[in-house]
């Protein structure tokens, strides 16, 4: 085990997975901004990726569910101060307009809230076998090829530090599909 990501191989049961695509694809789709100074913006150039933030309480079983996995992530890696899943973003990434990610990191350093990203979750949706590209990666992180192959399954997750750079590289066939959820606690002192 590294101890700046945990991983839960085929976490999730597969049929469960459909069910949450299935439920998900259903959602209003927006283009995926990023926040800066100026407020959110969208740049083509560092993230191109149709996403939905899913609501707490049409979702509950689901926030549940992440909340699990962040609690024993946190246990046995971190050891942050959190609280609770701030939210889930359900992602698609589409080769039609070469969906990605560039390097970023999705703690918000120096806001106003009292609380920070601790952990970001990743739950693979889609599998391999249904695109190409669009490889999760984390900076200074080479996976075995084994690794890389379990991370990839349809079900699996993947925890890292909020603050770890990491991305999405460009989808060029199909289509990768995601959920990206972050556990938050009092702000990091």
């Amino acid at each position: 085990m590294k101890y700046y990501w945990y991983n839960y191989f085929e976490a999730i049961p597969v049929d469960t997975i459909d069910t949450i695509v299935e439920s998900c694809l259903k959602e209003k789709l927006y283009k995926g901004t990023i926040s800066s100074k100026d407020g959110e913006l969208a740049d083509l150039k560092i993230r191109n990726s149709e996403i939905n933030l899913l609501d707490a309480n049409k979702y509950e079983e689901l926030f549940q569910l992440i909340w699990k996995y962040a609690l024993n992530s946190n246990k046995f890696c971190y050891g942050f101060d959190i609280s609770n899943v701030e939210n889930v973003q359900f992602s698609v990434y589409d080769s039609s307009y070469k969906g990605k990610y560039d390097w970023h990191i999705d703690t918000f350093w120096g806001n106003d809230s009292l609380y920070d990203r601790k952990i970001s979750l990743i739950i693979q949706l889609s599998d391999p076998s249904e695109y190409e590209g669009g490889q999760f990666e984390i900076k200074n992180v080479k996976p075995t090829k084994e690794e890389r192959e379990l991370m990839n399954k349809k079900g699996s997750i993947i925890t890292i530090p909020s603050f770890v750079e990491h991305r999405v590289t460009p989808v060029t066939k199909g289509r990768r599909l995601s959920l990206i959820a972050w556990a938050e606690g009092n702000k990091f002192k």
